[in-house]
């Protein structure tokens, strides 16, 4: 990271240069240093960062991959739906070494997570001969051809020399195709996982219907209305003609299958050794929350199911399986569908030729992981229409895999497509295309977004290289991408309880990772938008009886704590309040005290916590962590009880707050699971964490890294090594023998425990060191998933000097600043301004500091003294200064004395 210069502002507005995007291709295997004149923010940023995996450096358990999960979406500022490039049918659409694009999707993808999609839509344009798969109709495509911005996407279909252009809104999407000439150019409308309900108004030139979810969005419990995502298309040109093609029926498939399956079940990940149940089952049909079988573990399983297919006719067959986490496919022992990987649930779909009256054989495999466990199994015959019948069902309305339409064009003819989204209905999704599109004027909506993007990256600015530049503003938008504002006209499809209900709604909070730094940064940069996210959280409360953990939409059992319970914390410490606070204290206890019922599990092991200390090995997986963050959630809820001023609740609470030392083991020094009893596991036992099934140095990375998550208690943690100096060697062992990695949510603020411990010299260096060997401006550029915003932000934080190591806390741990100036404009017409002075890439020792010209030694900041604005300035140097620093640390976050 080069020296920089770098302002934020709330107020501040770019001079905005029309077309000056739309002419400028940034290639990510160039660096485009000598482009000096850049008019607004966006202008640096290039959405295709992070989509390649990350080449470099990284220190990741073979359960994971160093990837960065996002797609070049385009759409405005925590945008309800976007709209990217497709080159593969799995959950996330765009991966940077794919040769071919299958169409553009209106996707809901949470960008940078190992999640689910749910409700896409994809539209493709093609010439020549009609195809209609996604793997048939793929075009290739040249990166240097692509523009790829947060208002504006464009490429060049090389196989029917279409150039495609993509703008969008909060709700409403804009395409344009601009053709060549041919009689017989085409339109495709599908859902890349499933099927969904089309219907097309050829007088209008309309299509409408919706799509169904393939993801996490299902019911989970209640009873009300099936997820749907909803469309209206509307269309620059006339149709010649239309066509849509049928769904195939699965309503069969127990004729198919007059055996059932026989299932076996094993209580491991990879179906070895001898299973633990068998048992036979007329359909595969199953969404368990507890164990799928008496003397199965609820999670940490896998299952193998057979049985033979005998075909009644012949023709093409579908098959169907939708699976949380990973699941392979065999007809007749070849693999037909291998997506072997932790996953959200998600539709895979194989068609194939099959003879009549034959008998095939069919083996599913299947693995949980954690979270939610989901395995169905449908199989489709082959059905067969007149055109007739097809002309009839389009127009009328019917549940399809695709519908298309054709059409002549002349040379670079533009036809457009305008559609509007909606959770609530068809009608809502026309009126939400109405009210924020109501023209034909591409470059109109295109530069509104960018506007719109403008106003909010103008909160943050740098003066830069160009390489440092594009790394911090993509970082930025992505950080303003998540959670997803669901709202519509002050209503909102509630996943929670299946019903259309009044008030805001967002939704894709990935809260175990956004906790950390993505909310903190939030209230610095959106503190009003914040309050509503809140009241978006006690509206999930209200209407499914708990704060979500992992929305997307609706509830899922992703991860161990409930962080909702920090996030309402932190902002209510730091001056949020414009929500039901005694709601939201209200929701938090019941966090922390009640078992859950149904499908949702709120904090798996909460009776036994509250009973033992811990929550014990042999019941719960994960115990170890689970007991860790409780622990730290129990102190987020003592600092609410304090503020509120309710003493009794806070004493009780903070004591829990240490219940984390009751998984701290003398002997090794680490975490260790331990059982109902108190006896301590193998000290080896990898249920540690569902990340340490692999090698040895897998599992050792999760117990020293989970061990360090005491982020409310260093000073607690420190005593339990042996003291100050005990804590320094094992983070100097730590990151020495590269147990950390940089996108490891578990120990993000490790690299900051130094300042607690009196060595704040080590965060400085190791802080630039980290920023400037993990973030790129290419492809792949993210060391790992950007996980909704939270990878972005603690880049942000680290770059700009200082971070939120335990929000629930109003301080930040100080760092080393990457910039020479900076200052922020607060929402309260106050300044907060960073200076470094003599800063370098060699320079990256704080030497001396002041706070508003008083000398200051702390290796902390509070809340207040940003919000009450100040200036903090820092003179930087090649080598340490191993006096400067508050040798005590941030007391504020340490219980333990």
């Amino acid at each position: 990271m080069k020296s920089v210069t770098f302002t934020i502002s709330s107020k501040l507005i770019y001079t905005l240069v029309i077309g000056t995007l739309l002419t400028v291709s940034c290639n990510l295997n160039k660096t485009q240093d000598s482009l000096t004149e850049v008019n607004s923010p966006i202008d640096y940023i290039d959405t295709r960062i992070g989509t390649k995996s990350w080449s470099g450096k990284s220190t990741l358990s073979q359960a994971e991959l160093p990837q960065g999960h996002v797609y070049p979406g385009v759409g405005a500022p925590f945008a309800m739906t976007q709209i990217s490039p497709q080159t593969t049918k799995k959950d996330i659409p765009y991966w940077w070494e794919h040769e071919k694009i299958q169409g553009f999707r209106s996707t809901h993808y949470p960008n940078g997570a190992s999640m689910s999609e749910y409700g896409p839509l994809t539209i493709m344009p093609m010439v020549g001969d009609l195809k209609i798969t996604p793997e048939e109709r793929a075009s290739t495509f040249n990166h240097a051809n692509e523009i790829a911005k947060p208002h504006y996407y464009s490429v060049t279909l090389n196989d029917y020399n279409i150039k495609a252009e993509l703008t969008a809104v909060a709700k409403a999407k804009f395409l344009q195709f601009s053709y060549p000439k041919s009689n017989a150019s085409h339109i495709v409308i599908d859902n890349p996982f499933a099927h969904g309900y089309f219907k097309v108004n050829p007088e209008k030139n309309e299509i409408e219907g919706y799509t169904d979810n393939s993801g996490r969005a299902g019911n989970m419990g209640y009873t009300g209305r099936e997820f749907a995502s909803y469309f209206v298309a509307k269309f620059s040109k006339p149709f010649d003609s239309f066509m849509i093609v049928p769904k195939p029926d699965i309503t069969k498939t127990p004729l198919l299958f007059p055996e059932g399956f026989t299932g076996k079940f094993y209580n491991n990940l990879n179906l070895s050794g001898k299973p633990s149940v068998t048992r036979n089952d007329a359909i595969i049909d199953f969404e368990w929350s507890e164990s799928p079988a008496k003397g199965i573990k609820p999670n940490q399983f896998s299952a193998k199911y057979i049985g033979e297919l005998v075909t009644t006719q012949a023709g093409v067959y579908t098959f169907y399986v939708t699976s949380d986490d990973g699941v392979r496919l065999f007809l007749d022992d070849k693999l037909v569908i291998d997506s072997w990987y932790n996953r959200g649930a998600t539709t895979n779909t194989y068609s194939v030729s099959l003879e009549a009256t034959k008998t095939y054989s069919i083996k599913i495999e299947y693995f949980d992981s954690g979270g939610g466990a989901t395995l169905k199994f449908g199989c489709a015959p082959p059905v067969t229409h007149t055109p007739e019948q097809i002309s009839l069902m389009a127009t009328k309305g019917a549940q399809a895999n695709a519908v298309h339409v054709s059409f002549k064009t002349n040379k670079d003819e533009k036809v457009q497509v305008k559609i509007g989204t909606s959770f609530i209905s068809i009608d809502q999704a026309r009126k939400n295309l109405n009210s924020e599109i109501n023209h034909w004027d591409f470059e109109k909506t295109a530069e509104e977004t960018k506007n719109k993007w403008n106003q909010a990256l103008s909160k943050i600015k740098i003066e830069a290289s160009e390489t440092d530049k594009k790394i911090f503003y993509t970082a930025l938008q992505r950080c303003m991408l998540l959670p997803r504002n669901i709202t519509e006209d002050g209503y909102h499809y509630s996943a929670f309880n299946g019903k259309v209900v009044p008030g805001v709604m967002y939704t894709d909070f990935s809260l175990w990772d956004t906790f950390r730094s993505e909310h903190p940064l939030l209230i610095l940069l959106e503190p009003e938008r914040v309050s509503v996210m809140i009241e978006a959280l006690l509206n999930s409360y209200d209407e499914g009886g708990w704060i979500p953990k992992w929305p997307s939409p609706g509830y899922s059992n992703i991860m161990h704590g409930t962080h909702g319970d920090a996030v309402i914390a932190d902002a209510y410490i730091k001056g949020i309040k414009g929500y039901n606070v005694d709601k939201a204290f209200e929701a938090m206890i019941k966090n922390a005290t009640t078992k859950s019922t149904g499908r949702y599990v709120a904090r798996a092991g909460i009776l036994e916590y509250q009973k033992l200390g811990y929550v014990p090995t042999d019941k719960y997986g994960e115990s170890a962590i689970r007991t860790m963050e409780f622990a730290y959630d129990d102190y987020c809820i003592a600092q609410m009880a304090k503020a509120i001023g309710k003493t009794d609740v806070y004493n009780e609470f903070i004591k829990r707050a240490l219940y984390y030392k009751n998984m701290l083991d003398p002997e090794t020094k680490l975490v260790r699971g331990r059982n109902s009893d108190g006896s301590w596991r193998d000290a080896n036992d990898p249920s540690i964490s569902g990340w340490a099934y692999g090698s040895d140095k897998d599992r050792e990375n999760y117990f020293r890294n989970i061990t360090l998550f005491a982020p409310h208690d260093v000073q607690g943690l420190a005593n339990f090594m042996g003291g100050n100096h005990k804590l320094e060697e094992y983070l100097d062992h730590f990151f020495k023998n590269d147990f950390y990695y940089v996108g490891d949510e578990y120990s993000m603020h490790s690299p900051y425990l130094y300042n607690y411990v009196g060595a704040p010299w080590k965060t400085q260096k190791l802080i630039r060191e980290l920023i400037n060997d993990n973030f790129e401006e290419t492809p792949g550029g993210l060391p790992g998933n950007e996980d909704c915003g939270q990878m972005s932000s603690w880049y942000i934080f680290g770059a700009m000097g200082f971070y939120p190591t335990c929000p629930g806390s109003p301080t930040y741990q100080i760092g080393s600043p990457a910039f020479n100036k900076g200052s922020i404009n607060l929402a309260n017409g106050k300044v907060f301004t960073i200076i470094a002075n003599n800063n370098s890439k060699e320079n990256v020792y704080i030497q001396s500091a002041t706070l508003n010209g008083e000398a200051y030694t702390k290796s902390w900041i509070h809340h207040d003294a940003i919000m009450n604005g100040s200036t903090l300035e820092f003179e930087m140097g090649p080598k340490p200064n191993k006096n400067w620093g508050d040798l005590k640390g941030d007391r504020h976050v340490s219980i333990s004395e």
